[in-house]
């Protein structure tokens, strides 16, 4: 537990997190930044088309209902619902990258 550690452990704890959160950030280029608010913005869109858009990180659902949700959210990303107007359906590598975004958006909060 950190409540066992000392003043000095602790604050060399901190700043390993801290570093770690800058490696991060840093890791990530302006495009995939870009590409995960797209995301997000394209999961809050679908939320609000289906009526769920009060609860963004599905926290009132079981685990399995996310599972389906997020399925349900990947096939209206796979036909364009929300990316103007296409002739044909986004690439699987697009629809997989948009719901990996979402759900490491999850998991961040």
């Amino acid at each position: 537990k950190i409540s066992h550690c000392s003043a000095a452990q602790r604050h060399q704890l901190l700043a390993d997190l801290n570093a770690a959160a800058v490696a991060r950030k840093g890791a990530v280029t302006g495009g995939t930044q870009a590409d995960q608010s797209r995301a997000w913005q394209r999961w809050r869109d679908w939320q609000k088309s289906v009526g769920i858009d009060s609860d963004p990180f599905l926290r009132g659902f079981a685990s399995a209902d996310k599972h389906k949700l997020l399925g349900a959210f990947a096939m209206a990303v796979r036909n364009g619902r929300f990316s103007g107007d296409l002739q044909h359906p986004l690439a699987e590598s697009t629809v997989r990258n948009s719901i990996s975004y979402v759900a490491q958006t999850f998991r961040d909060h």
